[in-house]
């Protein structure tokens, strides 16, 4: 890894985002400049460690030790100060995807020995704990969705792994009781997916929330009409949650370095099928969009 001056780990920017939810907000609100700034920060350190984990992976490394301490996001300046200019930027830039520069230390099973299985289970558990984490101020007061909700595969104890000290993750595939194991590579995919899903869609309502310049009151949004999408931009999501990713070189959202990230979770089994997406966009603020001629769209081509 190359020589850094600044870097906070994910456990220490986590801390400082908690405190803001807790300290000065009953929930997410889309409408309020500090808290765009917390999701825009959090989906782009999202993306900036599945792409690390995406790389190593495409490379057939496994990590083994994907704890929030040996996650660091590199900065140019202080934690704090790198904070403030997100506030400053945040509204700008909430509908792009730019994954920020991370690097993962301590590989504690990277090598291809007895440890390597054990290794990919902890890798797609830690991945999983990373995300729900990540995306926490959604759900924040939020009782009628979980982040557990929008996923088709659950985090389950696994007996025959005991001398790991680990769990497996299972998909539960259309409710049946057959399980089966999702690799670390899917799993690593599929949330990539997710998350550029979610800066598009947070792109739109941003821009909703917009009237003669000014924002907004989350009362006044709540009460807002659906944001009505053009075919185009349905065919995008679509696509990006659940098919192959021939062309997205042409969705202006994602930096270079995020279509290079794409390029890669096709080969590495990723197809969208572990994310819940009619769950996803009936989870406010997310639920503004409306979705729901897609997927019966979708639900007619599949029978």
């Amino acid at each position: 890894m190359e020589s850094v001056e600044s870097y906070c780990t994910i456990r220490e920017w986590r801390s400082k985002r908690n405190d803001y939810f807790l300290t000065n907000k009953q929930r997410f609100d889309i409408c309020e400049v500090s808290c765009q700034s917390s999701i825009c920060t959090s989906l782009n350190l999202a993306a900036g460690m599945l792409s690390s984990v995406i790389a190593l992976y495409s490379n057939g490394i496994v990590h083994g030790d994907l704890n929030p301490g040996n996650i660091l996001w590199i900065l140019e300046d202080t934690l704090d100060a790198t904070l403030e200019k997100e506030v400053a930027s945040s509204w700008s830039r909430l509908g792009e995807l730019r994954p920020y520069r991370v690097r993962l230390i301590d590989m504690g099973a990277s090598k291809a020995n007895a440890l390597r299985v054990a290794g990919e289970y902890r890798d797609s558990v830690k991945i999983y704990e990373n995300m729900k984490s990540f995306l926490s101020p959604l759900f924040h007061e939020c009782k009628c969705h979980r982040f557990e909700d929008w996923l088709n595969f659950s985090v389950i104890p696994s007996p025959d792994l005991q001398e790991y000290a680990v769990d497996k993750i299972c998909v539960m595939m259309n409710g049946n009781e057959h399980k089966e194991i999702v690799s670390h590579s899917e799993i690593a995919g599929d949330f990539f997916r997710l998350i550029c899903v979610l800066t598009i869609a947070f792109g739109y309502i941003s821009n909703d929330t917009m009237v003669n310049g000014k924002h907004m009151t989350a009362d006044e949004f709540a009460n807002a009409d659906p944001i009505m999408l053009e075919h185009k931009d349905y065919n995008e999501l679509v696509t990006l949650m659940m098919y192959r990713l021939e062309d997205v070189g042409a969705i202006r959202a994602f930096s270079y370095e995020a279509m290079i990230v794409l390029g890669k979770i096709d080969k590495l089994g990723s197809c969208g099928r572990l994310i819940n997406w009619e769950k996803v966009w009936k989870t406010e603020p997310l639920s503004h969009v409306k979705m729901e001629n897609v997927f019966d769209t979708i639900k007619q081509d599949l029978e």
